[in-house]
């Protein structure tokens, strides 16, 4: 096994954000108010394998989208918090979700 291998062997969470990370990082609204993001096929192959490999995932974003719920469904991605402020994104959020897989 590579060290790359082993050391993400050792990994049974990831926690993503969305903006920049699951997009482009453009943020583009219709007429209507909508907002439309563009999510990549390879991230979501990636998050498929991932799951397929036992592994879980969680999103944590400082934005509400109808988008990201969908995408995240999609995906198989739980749990979903969004809206969270940056201060708390930073300490409170993935802490919490952290800490609800590891003990």
């Amino acid at each position: 096994m590579s060290d790359v291998a082993a050391r993400a062997a050792q990994i049974e969470l990831l926690l993503l954000d969305v903006d920049g990370v699951l997009t482009d990082g453009s943020i583009v609204y219709t007429d209507a108010g909508e907002e439309l993001k563009r999510f990549h096929v390879r991230d979501g192959s990636g998050l498929k394998l991932w799951h397929l490999a036992g592994k879980r995932s969680a999103i944590v974003s400082g934005r509400k989208s109808a988008a990201v719920d969908r995408r995240a469904a999609e995906l198989g991605v739980a749990p979903v918090r969004e809206a969270v402020e940056w201060l708390l994104k930073l300490r409170g959020a993935w802490a919490d979700l952290a800490g609800r897989y590891t003990g």
